[in-house]
């Protein structure tokens, strides 16, 4: 009779958790590590530098396959729209749902993930031994061991195992003994800026608690002249995770206001984001809490030495502002399990498709999180980006059953990621033909209405996926140099039906 195998994951975030699920779904044995502490019993050491999660579909089918995914939503919240406030509190929406009306994203505070997978894992006692409150040490590639130094300080050798999965996030002991091997690659980028965790709170009531602000909605708050940014995501019970974005030091950064203490760091807020006022009555509170979690990406590889593999953000860590790698991560775990049934738990084999198939996506994903923190933090109102964004919601209101965006596919469909981003050069060729066929076709999108002429221009792409031949649309350098010096436009106000001019509430 063959030995069952035996399996460690080293970090018990929401990859190290879901992966030891499936691993002991199949049968397998599983011992789980976790430097922090357990989250049923205690906060753990990342509250209040975090942010949430966008949620998609495409972590579905891992949230199936280990029996959460109903549990999940429940303590997810709807997002349908995105708001962006100015500075000087005009206001638009645009649309953030799919295709249909079941196609929207969801917002999950982190902790509460945490507690959902840590009591799903209960349920797996026989096979799943968790050790919380255990630091990894002197990682062993040629040996396939490593020490685990316990709360009490007692230090244990392990080995013997399998396969060890380093789960444990961008400062992953096994991706730290790998950077000490020949042939492996790393790379990794800091861009300045960090964000810490504030909230607005829910409003209590006598009907239970009540959102402060509108509800199912993404916000954002731009700042570009003062170097920061801020957003919203909004929680189940009614209050908003703020994530707010500075540099890391300088002039209006997190190094100043913690020096310069609170009363420096609420004039501020009061000033620039002058919501805060009403809507963060528990803001001193919040300033004692909150830590900076310094935005960066990394890429390395390969993501496999010997018995040891990296999974999730230990083998590449992606710019938050594009909602994408906690979604790639699940997506990485339902891939291991389908692969351990194809080719029989043949580590060679699984380890060579899994880097194939997810290196090349993981490496856009990590682009695309670039790109959109450009886009919200320094470009938001670069006319080329006004005049997308501004389409872009028009034609995924009113022409949904015949077209969907390149963000759409992303968002709410689990199609390639990279085939999705394919796509992108077939709009860039729908919307230049929109505004050359089209008279005043921006005018036409102010209408709000549904147009025949742009339908039947759609109709002539439905079918086409991808048109590598064709270049995404640039100005020529003629238009740059015309351009050069010129006051930007704020074309949000002169085309978006959803424009609010001096709104002063949300």
């Amino acid at each position: 009779m063959e030995k069952t195998r035996t399996y460690a994951v080293i970090g018990a975030g929401p990859v190290g958790y879901v992966l030891s699920i499936l691993l002991a779904l199949k049968g397998y044995n599983v011992e789980l590590f976790e430097k922090r502490s357990n989250p049923l019993t205690t906060l753990q050491s990342d509250e209040w530098r975090s942010t949430n999660f966008l949620l998609l579909c495409r972590a579905f089918p891992a949230f199936r396959k280990v029996g959460v995914l109903d549990e999940v939503l429940k303590y997810s919240a709807k997002v349908d729209k995105l708001k962006i406030v100015l500075s000087d509190l005009d206001e638009f929406e645009l649309n953030y749902r799919g295709k249909g009306p079941e196609d929207v994203a969801f917002s999950l505070n982190r902790k509460e993930l945490q507690k959902v997978l840590a009591k799903r894992i209960q349920k797996f006692q026989d096979k799943i031994k968790i050790q919380y409150n255990a630091t990894i040490l002197n990682v062993q590639i040629e040996k396939s061991s490593f020490d685990v130094k316990h709360q009490d300080g007692n230090v244990e050798i392990k080995s013997g195992y399998d396969m060890i999965f380093g789960t444990d996030g961008i400062h992953s002991a096994v991706q730290q003994a790998f950077q000490q091997l020949a042939g492996f690659s790393f790379q990794r980028e800091y861009n300045g800026y960090g964000y810490t965790e504030l909230q607005i709170p829910a409003l209590e009531s006598q009907e239970g608690n009540k959102f402060r602000v509108q509800e199912k909605t993404f916000f954002h708050w731009p700042r570009k002249e003062l170097d920061t940014h801020m957003w919203g995501m909004p929680n189940y019970n009614g209050d908003i995770n703020i994530g707010l974005i500075l540099k890391i030091a300088g002039e209006n950064s997190f190094e100043y206001f913690k020096t310069s203490g609170f009363q420096e760091f609420q004039k501020f807020l009061f000033e620039h984001f002058p919501d805060t006022r009403y809507l963060m009555p528990n803001l001193k509170d919040l300033y004692d809490k909150c830590q900076l979690t310094r935005i960066q990406t990394m890429k390395c590889g390969p993501w496999r030495f010997g018995n040891f593999m990296l999974v999730g953000d230990s083998s590449h860590c992606q710019n938050p502002f594009g909602g994408l790698g906690f979604n790639g991560n699940m997506e990485e775990c339902s891939l291991i399990d389908d692969l351990i049934d194809k080719h029989q738990c043949n580590w060679n084999l699984i380890g060579e498709e899994f880097y194939a198939k997810r290196k090349p996506i993981a490496d856009k994903m990590n682009e695309y999180g670039d790109t959109q923190f450009a886009i919200f933090k320094y470009k938001l109102f670069e006319e080329p980006i006004q005049i997308s964004m501004i389409i872009q919601d028009y034609m995924s209101r009113y022409y949904g059953d015949i077209f969907q965006t390149v963000s759409q596919l992303i968002r709410y469909q689990d199609k390639d990621f990279i085939e999705c981003l394919n796509y992108g050069p077939v709009q860039s060729k729908i919307f230049n033909e929109l505004k050359k066929e089209i008279p005043n076709f921006l005018d036409v999108v102010r209408t709000g209405k549904f147009d025949q002429r742009v339908y039947d221009i759609l109709a002539k792409y439905k079918d086409i996926t991808d048109l590598r031949q064709i270049e995404i649309y640039s100005k020529s350098q003629a238009d740059k140099a015309q351009s050069a010096g010129k006051t930007q436009e704020n074309l949000f106000s002169k085309y978006l039906p959803s424009y609010h001019k001096n709104k002063p509430r949300l």
